[in-house]
Order: C-alpha cells, then structure tokens, then sequence
C-alpha cells in the first residue's frame, strides 16, 4: 500500500540553519530554505502539554507529525513552516522496509516553532 497523493493536502516548508549575517554584519544562523513538500499534518488532540513558565507566563507546547514521501537527509535540527507557522523538528521517523514515508514529529510553542 503506498502513500496516497490525496492525503498529502498541505504544503510545508522544511528549513535548515546556514550561516549569516545580522543587519551589523556580525555573522549569525539564520534559517533557510531546504526543502518545499506536500505533507499530511496531524495534530495532537486536547490542552498542549505545559512545558514550563516563562516569566510568569505558562508555555504550552503541542505535538504535531507531519507525514511526507520517504525523504532522507533530514534531521531534529531542522524545522517546518506551515502557512508561516514554525514548528521545531524533535525526531524523524522513516518507513524503512517500502521508503514510502517520512513522519517529522514536531513542537509548537518551544524554542523557534
């Protein structure tokens, strides 16, 4: 059974950090292009968990996969953009036995998604 290209029904941007430059001219990561992909994304269901405060402010972080077609070469170092949205890439998952699928299990709400 392969993946069905119906299911696949939102694009995503996967982006890499490259070096850069800030608007001083020091250099600095800065995120960049890497791949664009249709993705099928599922979320979590019910309250993100609460990770922590910061501040006096609650941080809640929601767990999201997105399934691509089999893809190497990406990693947790990465993230996904969803209609501008940052998601954080914590694992990725790979059909190994047929290589049809690639599942990027992500965060919203920590670090940069």
């Amino acid at each position: 059974m392969s993946l069905a290209a119906g299911s696949l029904n939102r694009q995503i941007r996967v982006q890499k950090k490259i070096d850069g430059h800030d608007a001083a001219g020091q250099p600095t990561k800065v995120w960049a292009d890497f791949l664009s992909t249709w993705a099928n994304v599922r979320g979590q269901t019910g309250v993100g968990t609460i990770v922590g405060a910061q501040g006096d402010i609650a941080s809640a972080v929601t767990q999201y996969s997105f399934r691509i077609r089999y893809r190497a070469g990406l990693d947790a170092g990465m993230r996904v953009l969803l209609g501008g949205t940052p998601y954080d890439i914590t694992s990725v998952q790979m059909d190994e036995d047929r290589r049809e699928w690639t599942d990027l299990v992500c965060n919203r709400g920590a670090n940069d998604g």
